[in-house]
């Protein structure tokens, strides 16, 4: 392990990390690794090890599963090695990830190093910065074991379904590299579901006016008409102004998880993985916030980052604002009021280092974040909208357009406001059109889909890309030119599951599962509970429950 050494306030500390969970939970005992006994549940954990050959997760055996490897980096030897450091110091701290899977990893490292120091105190960051490490080690606190719980529910009932219908998958198809889980399940539906609606057609009417103006009709009516009118030139249109107002256009708010693998799919076209991956390092980096967070509240803290750039570079555009209540997370911000650019600089300068080097996705990434995070806290834009109604062959649409940018507000950094030219009113000859069929609906991109999982209530922040990930991993989707499609594999595996284990992959049991976790880490409700629920449902696949040994 590498350690570094640091003098600080009256003290002297030593830095170095676990490199994530070191124990998980075993294939060789009980019920898929949990224990069932009259009592209770016990869970029964092993050491975690990773094939040196291609990097997979190995709990159990003397070959690698995934590529049959035999050597193996074991996290044994990172619990042996913070049990002889623990042993030279004063104190220790934890300070994982501020989430419930922080918590069970700085839990399970707690039990390892207890015996050999029982001086030991959890440290909350979310943010990797000198400022948020004094001020954390000014209010240490012990392991949330709420938090703890609900972590190990969610493990074990991802545990359960998965290993439980994965072998289903396995009997039906005689193929071992398939899987089915509670989350990943519903979200392959969404992809075929898709699928099928962007095989239907719309129709859409382009009419360029004889002044040179166009607009677009959704399918018009009577749109069979077209084609002679044009040609005997007698196909006009009528508008006339219903309505002109203006309209004030509030910011974003900051990102939250789902909102940056969105933009960070739509706008620079990195997958979900390639996106946290970048996020993983920026946080590291200490330059943004904790990027695992379904929250948009902006602390004062942030808010004075905020105002030390926009006073400077946007006199008189400033709107403070915290963007809903303080809670466990804050949103996604930079830690520092630096542009891309003045980042770049502060680095090739010497003034900023970092433990990596960040490449050009991480500092797109960035910029998406800055961007969105100052103007979440400058004012208001204000445009003027025109209604209009149209009426052409007999049929009266209505159409409406942002016709004019009063005040561009926070539009002055984050672009996101286009102003179409007016259309004239009264009764005009269309000098031409296009007519073409687009599809009903899109196929998913990778940021579109974590968005409908934070609308549908099912998965978490630091699941999102796993999600997703492992979908393509077992060939059930495919990315088409940003386009996610299900493959003949993935049709047919979510048939069979929701045709004969329905109750088990439903989005609304998933959602059901997903609340109860929430109440487990809120303290709310005993895990134990959870967890026969969760029982409970298992045994329903078969009528005779499976062995408890």
């Amino acid at each position: 392990m590498t350690v570094y050494e640091s003098v600080g306030e009256g003290y002297v500390a030593c830095f170095t990390a676990s490199q994530g969970h070191v124990v998980d939970l075993t294939t060789e005992a009980g019920f898929h690794g949990v224990l069932v006994e009259e009592e209770g549940f016990v869970p029964v954990y092993t050491e975690i090890r990773r094939c040196l050959k291609c990097g997979a997760q190995v709990t159990e055996g003397e070959v690698c599963p995934n590529c049959g490897g035999n050597k193996f980096y074991g996290k044994k030897d990172v619990i042996t090695a913070l049990r002889n450091l623990a042993i030279e110091f004063d104190q220790v701290f934890i300070a994982t990830d501020p989430d419930s899977e922080g918590e069970k990893i700085g839990y399970d490292l707690f039990v390892n190093i207890n015996p050999f120091n029982n001086n030991i105190k959890r440290l909350e960051l979310h943010e990797i910065t000198r400022r948020a490490l004094r001020e954390a080690l000014k209010s240490p606190r012990d392991i949330s074991h709420p938090l703890v719980e609900a972590q190990v529910v969610r493990r074990i009932d991802d545990r359960w379904v998965g290993f439980e219908l994965s072998r289903r998958l396995w009997d039906y198809f005689g193929r071992k590299n398939l899987s089915a889980g509670r989350v990943q399940t519903p979200v392959l539906g969404w992809v075929v579901q898709r699928a099928e609606e962007a095989k239907k057609r719309r129709t859409v009417v382009t009419l360029r006016l004889d002044d040179g103006s166009e607009f677009d009709l959704i399918e018009p009516p009577n749109q069979n008409q077209l084609p002679n009118l044009l040609k005997d030139k007698a196909l006009t249109v009528e508008i006339a102004v219903a309505a002109r107002f203006e309209q004030e256009v509030l910011p974003p708010p900051p990102y939250t998880t789902d909102a940056l693998l969105k933009d960070a799919s739509l706008i620079l076209r990195m997958d979900t993985s390639e996106a946290m991956e970048a996020a993983q390092t920026l946080f590291e980096s200490g330059l943004i916030t904790y990027h695992r967070t379904g929250s948009t509240y902006v602390s004062t803290t942030g808010i004075n980052v905020a105002k030390t750039y926009l006073e400077e570079n946007f006199p008189g555009l400033f709107r403070p604002r915290h963007h809903g209540e303080q809670g466990a997370h804050e949103c996604t911000r930079p830690t520092k009021p630096l542009t891309r650019r003045q980042l770049e600089l502060f680095i090739q300068g010497g003034m900023l280092r970092l433990p990596v080097k960040l490449e050009k996705r991480h500092l797109d990434l960035y910029e998406l974040i800055f961007k969105r995070f100052m103007a979440s806290q400058m004012a208001a834009a204000k445009v003027e909208r025109t209604a209009y109604n149209i009426k052409l062959l007999g049929q009266e649409m209505k159409l409406e357009r942002v016709t004019g940018v009063i005040s561009p507000g926070f539009t002055i950094l984050y672009p996101s406001l286009r102003a179409e030219r007016p259309l004239p009113t009264g009764i005009h000859r269309v000098a031409d059109y296009q007519i073409r069929k687009v599809r009903a609906a899109q196929p998913f991109r990778e940021g579109e889909l974590v968005g409908l999982m934070k609308e549908r209530g099912i998965g978490r922040p630091s699941t999102y890309a796993h999600i997703i990930n492992v979908l393509y991993k077992r060939g059930y989707i495919i990315n088409s030119n940003g386009r996610i499609l299900p493959t003949r594999l993935g049709r047919t595996v979510y048939n069979f599951l929701t045709t004969r284990y329905g109750h088990l992959v439903s989005e609304d049991l998933t959602r059901r599962l997903e609340e109860l976790m929430d109440e487990v880490e809120s303290g709310r409700l005993n895990y134990t509970e959870v967890l026969q629920s969760f029982y409970k449902e298992i045994l329903s696949i078969d009528e005779k429950a499976p062995s408890s040994q």
